[in-house]
């Protein structure tokens, strides 16, 4: 499929020799994929990056499912390279419940409730503390990871970024965690090591990112002059987002990575917040 695509990879250490599987870390939103390659312990940090369809693609014939097929095959046409896979899922197709509201049954209303659609998908679920994320997965996505990756953990991000937030070492005694993507965004708050509010918003501009951040404070009584915000994302700390960001928010930092993955090459001159998904999705593994 010769189609234009926005890609970036950044090399760190090269595989081990042998054929010893390494492990693999992908998030995969309706815009495309990130991805981190490690030794088969996490430890090593072989490469990551990402790959989207470019702007021109958008409602090409084929659909997202054909894009993502061609993005799996194409960086990774040996699926058993990898002994460990982690595959999280960001997108706004999930829903919070209580443990004792979480049967398959309630898992499917709340979704049709919250999305307005389950049909022609596969409902899954996740636990984060106790809260049990569901979520449903297209069903032409959910055959090609089968078929690509049929012993992956598959989980949402309302599992993975809540679960981060409240056990990453720059994350603890944060407030509010922002991370932003490619058309999307996660903001996660917690308080005394429980998950308070989480949410995921599609957005067009930095005044879209910005007004999720402040309404969801507002609402939630959070004061900007004493809150303490994480940030994430594949954006400078200079960006004019974030100035924008700090304009309002007097305590603000940016995560940085996991001190027991060795990161070199290429990647090690990438700031510590970018690529947070992917990297450390790992350690919340269930």
């Amino acid at each position: 499929m010769a189609t234009p695509y926005i890609s970036k990879h950044y090399a760190s250490a090269q595989a081990a020799a042998g054929n010893a599987p390494g492990a693999l870390s992908i998030t995969l939103t309706g815009h495309g994929i990130r991805y981190a390659t490690f030794s088969a312990d996490y430890r090593t940090l072989s490469g990551l990056g990402h790959s989207y369809p470019d702007d021109t693609m958008h409602g090409a014939p084929g659909g997202f499912s054909e894009h993502f097929a061609y993005l799996l095959n194409n960086h990774f046409p040996d699926s058993k390279q990898f002994g460990k896979v982690n595959i999280t899922l960001l997108n706004r197709d999930f829903t919070l419940l209580p443990e004792s509201f979480a049967g398959e049954g309630d898992i499917r209303k709340h979704l049709v409730f919250s999305g307005g659609n389950a049909a022609g998908t596969n409902v899954m679920h996740n636990s984060v503390k106790d809260t049990v994320v569901g979520f449903s997965t297209d069903a032409e996505v959910f055959s090609l990871l089968g078929k690509k990756f049929a012993w992956a953990s598959i989980r949402h991000a309302a599992a993975v970024t809540p679960a981060l937030m409240l056990t990453h070492h720059s994350l603890r005694n944060c407030d509010v965690f922002l991370q932003t993507g490619r058309s999307v965004i996660e903001i996660c708050v917690c308080s005394g090591q429980q998950l308070k509010y989480y949410n995921v918003f599609h957005v067009e501009t930095d005044e879209d990112i910005l007004y999720y951040l402040l309404f969801t404070m507002e609402q939630l009584q959070l004061d900007p002059a004493t809150v303490r915000l994480a940030l994430a994302g594949e954006r400078e700390v200079n960006d004019a987002l974030h100035k924008s960001i700090k304009r309002y928010i007097q305590q603000v930092l940016f995560v940085s990575p996991d001190p027991t993955i060795s990161i070199k090459g290429d990647a090690s001159q990438l700031p510590g917040h970018f690529y947070f998904d992917v990297l450390h999705a790992h350690l919340c593994a269930s």
